[in-house]
This record gives structure tokens, sequence and C-alpha cells, in this order.
């Protein structure tokens, strides 16, 4: 169970009757707070009097489904990038039409951070003079998105990461298949359960990695490895974003190899990683994490891709071999 004590709290308070009017979970990309969400609607219309959601009543079969008349889930209209203020407005004058089978009617946004101003303001009214039975809630990645009148009128959950742990006992009962893996895995998702997830299933993912990381195992030996690297990207130019993460990893082992620490993301390279870090600094090692850290958080959209990787790795390599 993620989010354990966010949730045993929305439960006593299901429990006591004394539900928020108005709910945000905050929190970054896969961290878990669509799932936390949809287990509190589902909770909050659960027959069960024992634990809540129970995932096997009447109402939770529905929620499952899809098809609680109670429970609606507002998105932007097709090939929409943001939720307009009329499917704002449409879905918040249904709020007022009083619950078919619960005592609570429920409106979730799982994307907040798409309102703009107008939907914001068309649904404040609900925040400041909500139904007795209506319950709204939002999934934001940024809470700066939404407007300090919404966030003045409701009760806020910012969640945090999950541990490493909690995640690898999540992983294994899913995938005990992939327990080689999981370790890795569960690092290199930083605390975000929905990445870790996507990545357990993505096997794809698996052989990225595993080329990507031979490659680099080869790195400080020589520039001709650097150049190899460089090609590997310009080849995978589409999965960059997950190739820098990989990267990044890798060489954070290094620099920790380095520091003395066995402590590996990618620990089930850590024999090979052991070794290639034998003929390098830790000064060089810190350098080259600090040019790639930098590099992906300040590349220039303007860059040529093939120019600009090219020339990453090879000062990466020169300030690694000092």
């Amino acid at each position: 169970m993620i989010h354990e004590e966010v949730k045993k709290g929305l439960n006593h308070l299901i429990e006591k009757d004394r539900i928020f009017h108005a709910v945000i979970f905050s929190g970054t990309e896969g961290i878990g707070k669509k799932t936390l969400a949809r287990s509190f609607a589902m909770a909050i219309h659960c027959e069960s009097k024992d634990m809540r959601p129970c995932g096997v009543c009447p109402s939770c079969i529905k929620h499952k489904t899809g098809n609680h008349p109670d429970y609606r889930e507002v998105y932007p209209e097709k090939d929409k990038k943001v939720i307009g203020v009329n499917v704002v407005r449409e879905a918040f004058e249904d709020l007022y039409i009083k619950p078919l089978l619960s005592d609570k009617k429920i409106i979730f946004i799982p994307e907040a951070d798409l309102l703009e101003a107008p939907g914001q303001n068309a649904m404040l009214k609900s925040f400041e003079e909500p139904p007795s039975y209506g319950v709204i809630i939002l999934a934001v990645k940024n809470l700066s998105s939404l407007l300090a009148t919404i966030k003045s009128r409701a009760v806020i959950y910012e969640l945090n990461p999950v541990s490493q742990k909690k995640i690898e006992e999540i992983l294994m009962g899913k995938h005990p298949e992939k327990a080689e893996e999981i370790p890795f895995i569960a690092s290199f998702s930083g605390g975000l359960i929905g990445k870790a997830v996507s990545l357990c299933e993505n096997d794809e993912f698996a052989t990225l990695r595993e080329e990507a990381i031979r490659l680099m195992l080869s790195f400080p030996k020589s520039r001709y490895a650097a150049l190899k690297l460089s090609d590997f990207f310009k080849e995978k130019e589409e999965k960059e974003a997950v190739l820098f993460d990989i990267a990044l990893s890798f060489f954070r082992d290094l620099s920790v190899c380095k520091e003395g620490s066995g402590d590996f993301i990618n620990s089930d390279f850590s024999d090979e990683i052991i070794s290639s870090a034998k003929d390098i600094s830790k000064k060089g090692a810190a350098n080259a994490l600090f040019l790639l850290s930098e590099a992906k958080s300040k590349k220039s959209k303007n860059a040529i891709y093939d120019l600009w990787i090219t020339n990453l790795f090879i000062e990466m390599w020169e300030v690694l071999n000092g």
C-alpha cells in the first residue's frame, strides 16, 4: 500500500462522515496521486463496513468498470490540450443534481494542471458553496497552476516519494519473474511508483538500458568509446529523456564508486562498474557527472543534436581522464 498514512487519514474521515468537500492531491508525475484519488473516491462510495475500498461490493465494481453514476472524471475535449470552460461548466452543473445510488456525488479532475483560469473560475462557486453531497477531487503536478481562490477552499495533500523498499515490494508482487531487475528499477524510479511500474512492464526499456550501460562501461577506456556512445544517443534520439536518466544513473554510480561507496543504482552491474572505475580519478568522475547533469538541464532547443551530443561526450571523456 502506497501513501499509507494519507490513506488512513482519509479513511478515518470517511468513517466519521467528515469528508472534505474539496481535496487536492499534489505531486510530481508518477508519484501515485491519481491512483490515490481514485481509491479515495471508491472508498467514499464503498458499501463495506470494514475495509474501504473493499473492491468487491456493487459500488466498487461500478468504479472499476467506469460505470458509477455518482462519479465523474473530467478531461479536455478531444484534440484539445486544455480543459475548456464549457467542459467545466457542464460537469459542475451536473454536480448539483442529487446522487442516484450514494450519499455523495464526486467529480475528479486527474490533470488539473490543464485547467485554464476561466475554467477554474467557473468551478469556484462549487468550491465556495458546494452541495452538501458534493465532493471535488483534483490531482495536480504543480500547485502553482491553481488559483489561490481554489487552493484556499480545499484540503491539500502534498505527496512524497515512495520508499525504495516499498516499491520493490509492490513490483515483486506484480512481477516476481523480474526479481533481478527490480532493485534497479526501484532505485532508478526516484520514489515514483507510476514510473517504476511502467519501467517494469516495458521490456524495451530493459534492452535499451542493457545496450547503453554496456557502452558506458567502455567509456573511460578510449575516446573512440565516447564517440560510440554519442552515436548510440543519435540513433535513439527519440528516447533522449530516458537515455539521459540511464546515463546519469551510471555516471553517478562511477562517482559513488570513487568515493568508496557501494550504494549503486545499477547494482546488477556493480562488478563491471568497479572495474570500469579503476583508472579514473574521483575528481574526474565528479566532473563528468556534473557536465552530464548540466547538459540535461540546460540543453538549448536550438542546438544541432548530433554535434551537441558528440561534443558533450568528448568533453566528458576528457574530464574523466584528466
